[in-house]
Order: structure tokens, then sequence, then C-alpha cells
């Protein structure tokens, strides 16, 4: 990974720590927050060795939605992780206005 790379995983990783449990954020918002692309959140958060200090799980699809190709055990272990601090779904979809957290 370039210097770069590292330095974009290392705040985009520092943000994502702030995520508080029972709350969600998007690829989206954590780009916008950053100044990068929702695509390079995904691909960086795919490299996440330590879940337990970087909730990668609070992470969804700007529609609530999870993403399909969730790296640490696949969709439903995301969902598991989600329920468990006290998301619910509606439809396959949280509803973001409920549990989002944006990024300060």
């Amino acid at each position: 990974m370039t210097e770069e790379s590292e330095r974009r995983r290392a705040a985009l990783f520092a943000l994502v720590a702030r995520i508080p449990r029972g709350k969600v954020s998007t690829y989206g918002e954590m780009g916008r927050a950053l100044g990068f692309h929702a695509r390079l959140v995904g691909r960086l958060l795919h490299t996440n060795a330590d879940p337990l200090n970087t909730p990668c799980h609070r992470i969804v699809r700007s529609t609530g939605e999870l993403a399909g190709g969730y790296a640490f055990g696949g969709p439903n272990i995301q969902k598991n992780l989600l329920e468990s601090e006290g998301i619910s779904f509606t439809n396959r979809e949280i509803d973001l206005k409920t549990f989002g957290w944006e990024a300060r």
C-alpha cells in the first residue's frame, strides 16, 4: 500500500471507530467526510484486520441496505451484529433517519 493509501486508511479507520453502537453510516458519508470516493471506502474497509476496534459492520449503502460483499462473514453476520446493537430492519433496510450517524 502506498503512503497516501495508508494515510487514507488510517483516517477512515479512525472515523469508523467513532460510530457509536446502535448507529450506522454510509460509504458515501465516510467518503464525503474524508474527501474521497465511496468505492475507495469499501476497498479500504476490506483491509480491516481489527473489526473490534474498527467496526466496519456499521457501514451500509446509502439506501440503508447491507452491501452484499461484507468481507467478514457475509451480510448475515453483518445483519446479526447490527441487530445485536439494537438496529432494526424493515424490508432489509435500516432507517437512516433513526439509526444514521453523520461524521462531524
